[in-house]
């Protein structure tokens, strides 16, 4: 989308491509480490016995596994 007033200049071909090729690496690349992360996260709620059906869940931005609070047990793990 152009502004008013705006000049643009399309982007060579060469460039173009290198850029999506870049996108398309990097979408695959991620994919990967999602996935291999799935694997080994299963794998250690496994060892752990932390089952996602209980509602566990891995917290990958503060770096715990969390789980809700249910009316059964209410009292929190802690480190």
């Amino acid at each position: 989308m152009t502004q008013p007033n705006q000049v643009t200049i399309p982007v060579p071909l060469a460039l173009q491509k290198l850029i999506k090729s870049n996108n398309n690496l990097l979408k695959t690349y991620q994919s990967q480490l999602l996935k291999e992360i799935e694997d080994a996260n299963n794998e250690m709620m496994n060892l752990l016995n932390l089952n996602p059906t209980d509602g566990w869940r891995l917290d990958m931005d503060s770096m715990k596994y969390i789980r809700a609070n249910t009316a059964e047990d209410d009292t929190p793990i802690t480190e």
